[in-house]
C-alpha cells in the first residue's frame, strides 16, 4: 500500500515538473504553480466539467497556451475542476463565483486580477500578450 502511495506521489509530481502546456492543477499544485512561475504571468481558468459549453472554452484555452509555448511567452495556464474537493479552498480563496472563470497574476507580482475579456483564442492571445512584459521581436 505505502508503494502505491509513493508511486502516486512520484507520478503526479513529474506531471507538474513536465512543461505542459495547461497544467490541470488541484489542491496543493496551485500554490506550487504560483511559485514555479512567479516571474511570468500566471493564468488559472476554475470550470465545471458539468458546464455544457466547457469544451468548447477549454479547446481555445489549450490552444492559446500551446501558441504561448511555443512563442516562448512567458505566460502559463492552469485550469482548476471547481468540483474537485481539494480544490474548494481555492474557489473560496480566489472568490469564484461562476464557471468559467479566470484569474491571473503578472510577473512578480501577488496581485490577483480578475479577466473579464472574451473566451477566444484570439481574445487570450491578445490580452495576455499585452499584459506581459515580454514583447515578441520579429526578425
Amino acid at each position: 500500500m505505502k508503494f502505491l502511495v509513493i508511486l502516486g506521489l512520484l507520478v503526479l509530481t513529474y506531471s507538474f515538473i513536465k512543461e505542459k502546456e495547461v497544467y490541470d492543477l488541484m489542491g496543493p499544485s496551485i500554490d506550487d504553480f504560483q511559485a514555479k512561475f512567479r516571474n511570468e504571468t500566471r493564468v488559472l481558468a476554475f470550470y465545471s466539467p458539468v458546464n455544457k459549453k466547457i469544451k468548447e472554452f477549454l479547446t481555445h484555452y489549450s490552444e492559446a497556451a500551446k501558441k504561448f509555448m511555443n512563442d516562448k511567452t512567458p505566460v502559463r495556464l492552469g485550469k482548476i475542476d471547481i468540483t474537485n474537493p481539494s480544490n474548494k479552498e481555492y474557489v473560496k480563496k480566489y472568490n469564484i463565483q461562476s464557471t468559467p472563470s479566470i484569474i491571473y497574476f503578472l510577473e512578480d507580482s501577488d496581485e490577483l486580477r480578475v479577466y473579464k475579456d472574451g473566451k477566444t483564442y484570439d481574445d487570450y492571445i491578445e490580452v495576455f500578450t499585452s499584459k506581459t512584459q515580454y514583447k515578441r521581436i520579429d526578425l
